[in-house]
């Protein structure tokens, strides 16, 4: 079986800077991937795409859905969690896409708590602290020194949002998919 320590994979609630965290560590010339798990039919597909001989980041808003299958099928993963509160995360939604998604926030934000809950606390943080976090995380993820205060003060002012409508869709793949979510 494959060893996925080079991996590290964020789960998140939508909406919670998870492209901002996938175009922060794509800066250290690494594979990172923002929401892979939209073009799979099956938890394990991710696996099976991500490289092991490389350092790759992962920030996926759906993986929490899966998140034992994921632990089962990467092996060795560093786990990273950021928390938000899910009716801002459900507000935001509805501003982006015209939907209120709060019951399934708040169904997702219990699965994430969980697992936050046993995870070491270094790899958890909320919605307010997560630049630091990253940071924290940066030598890990990428395998390279901190970069310095003068591009995080940088990468701390950008604004990465790519709006929900204009973000890949797979509708038959995502119906397969969710088939598979754990936290029904």
């Amino acid at each position: 079986m494959p060893d996925y320590s080079n991996v590290t994979l964020c789960f998140s609630l939508p909406r919670s800077r998870s492209q901002w965290l996938a175009w922060l560590y794509r800066k250290a010339d690494i594979t990172s991937w923002h929401d892979p798990l939209n073009a799979c039919s099956h938890p394990a597909d991710l696996a099976i795409a991500t490289p092991t001989d490389r350092k790759v980041f992962i920030a996926d808003t759906s993986a929490i859905l899966f998140h034992r299958k994921l632990s089962v099928a990467m092996p060795g993963a560093r786990f990273l969690y950021v928390l938000r509160d899910p009716k801002q995360c459900a507000e935001s939604m509805k501003r982006q896409t015209g939907f209120l998604y709060e019951a399934k926030m708040a169904r997702m934000d219990e699965a994430l708590r969980r697992f936050a809950a046993a995870a070491p606390p270094e790899n958890v943080c909320d919605y307010d602290g997560v630049s630091e976090f990253a940071r924290r995380h940066w030598p890990h993820a990428t395998g390279t020194a901190d970069p310095g205060n003068r591009f995080w003060d940088d990468a701390w002012l950008r604004h990465i949002d790519v709006p929900v409508r204009d973000q890949p869709a797979y509708p038959e793949r995502r119906a397969a998919l969710l088939r598979h979510d754990e936290t029904r």
